[in-house]
């Protein structure tokens, strides 16, 4: 089965909760399922899809490091202006939308549901082939990446003093 490391958007959602609290990590959580339903859904159709348009797939790997390049820069430039735990909450629009963006232009997230779902057709039992059974997928993958996610804000806000007498709040988005 197909290992990943932690993505954009969960080291996004632990620093949100560490810096500001569950209810903006949250919201970020849920901008960041939502590509999933697209991401799984490509995957269980887009196998077939990618092999015939691989241009679309070209388009995808690049517009990621463009995307990427951007928030590193606006992240390096923007760390460090105010002290970490006296920045001011950012509002709930903007976290999702950030979880959105971060979770659309991850380069992981669909290679790596397109080997799940190739892995999946070895076996009979978990083959994906009516459209019930996409759609219990593609919900599966979402509901799996809520959690975890969710699971990832719960351990941060409960180790926040701990990381912190660890690691100095003012480098902490460097």
């Amino acid at each position: 089965f197909p290992v990943t490391i932690p993505g954009s958007l969960n080291v996004s959602v632990v620093q949100t909760a560490l810096k500001y609290g569950k209810k903006q990590a949250y919201m970020m959580v849920l901008g960041g399922v939502l590509p999933e339903l697209l991401y799984g859904w490509l995957a269980v159709e887009g196998v077939h899809l990618f092999e015939q348009n691989p241009s679309l797939y070209a388009w995808i790997r690049w517009s990621c490091i463009v995307v990427f390049i951007g928030l590193g820069i606006y992240s390096f430039y923007t760390a460090g202006v105010l002290p970490a735990l006296q920045q001011p909450k950012p509002q709930h629009s903007t976290t999702f939308g950030k979880g959105l963006l971060l979770s659309l232009f991850n380069p992981q997230l669909l290679p790596f549901w397109m080997v799940v779902v190739v892995s999946y057709q070895a076996y009979e039992t978990l083959a994906i082939h009516s459209i019930s059974q996409q759609a219990s997928f593609v919900c599966g993958a979402s509901i799996g990446a809520f959690l975890l996610n969710a699971l990832y804000v719960t351990i941060a806000f409960k180790k926040r003093q701990w990381l912190f007498s660890y690691m100095s709040p003012k480098r902490f988005d460097q």
